[in-house]
């Protein structure tokens, strides 16, 4: 299981903003965990807005 945590610490992004972005693209259900198996076809979604997010972010700093 990757968790939101897990993409956080491999982008180094704070877990807010992410999980905002994420709730924005993806359909996640309130009081679902931030969790997605390795095949899941949203974990690849939630990395490339992770990236993303990432780069955002760098380019701020």
């Amino acid at each position: 299981m990757i968790t939101l945590k897990h993409l956080c610490r491999e982008f180094n992004l704070d877990p807010y903003p992410l999980r905002q972005k994420l709730r924005k693209a993806l359909k996640h259900k309130r009081n679902q965990r931030w969790q997605w198996s390795e095949d899941d076809p949203q974990l690849a979604e939630a990395r490339k807005i992770a990236k993303a997010l990432s780069m955002q972010t760098e380019g701020e700093k």
